[in-house]
């Protein structure tokens, strides 16, 4: 569910919004104003206010208006990326996430990240599928199976050919075919 909030107070285009759950920096809000919704990013938060700059005119915005904070994964889900990193924020001694005023517990944390791990393989199926067919340059690296090698494409495509057919530490162009029994790469097929 996603976060929502309240203006508690308006400067120009900055704006404070009390929240009722977590918001982090640089995250994008909208706040609803006469049944507009208007675009925002959160510039700073501390403890139960996010301060907000408003990309667009803030005129007849009004204490009380209800702001609220877009959930990051259909934001990410939005993007035209092709994988994501992943990976939970420290909380160390001398770390900033020890500054976070809402701790998100463990369990929540490993739920997000499965999420946005599964998102992420769907992001990269989809792009890679984009390119089946198509020619690209790709540098192969040695063998670790023996019969077959593993290369990337100019565009970090994971390509596998059999070892015979291309030589370790060379770039050749391939023909990109479908994907590989295990969905991690696809399967590069020589020119003729």
């Amino acid at each position: 569910m996603a976060t929502k909030g309240s203006v508690r107070g308006i400067v120009s285009n900055l704006v404070t919004v009390e929240v009722d759950g977590p918001v982090s920096q640089n995250e994008i809000c909208y706040i609803s104003v006469g049944g507009v919704k208007l675009m925002a990013e959160v510039i700073k938060v501390i403890g139960k206010n996010a301060y907000v700059q408003v990309f667009e005119s803030t005129r007849g915005m009004r204490v009380g208006d209800t702001a609220e904070f877009e959930d990051a994964y259909r934001f990410i889900k939005g993007l035209d990326i092709s994988q994501l990193h992943v990976f939970s924020y420290s909380e160390r001694p001398g770390t900033k996430a020890l500054d976070i005023p809402y701790v998100v517990d463990a369990q929540t944390k490993h739920e997000r990240s499965q999420r946005l791990l599964a998102l992420s393989e769907e992001k990269r199926r989809a792009f890679y599928a984009k390119y089946v067919g198509t020619e690209r340059p790709v540098l192969w690296e040695h063998a670790k199976h023996g019969d077959r090698l593993n290369g990337f494409t100019d565009n970090y495509i994971r390509v596998s050919m059999p070892a015979d057919q291309v030589t370790d530490n060379t770039i050749s162009t391939i023909r990109l075919g479908d994907f590989s029994e295990d969905g991690e790469c696809l399967l590069g097929e020589r020119l003729k």
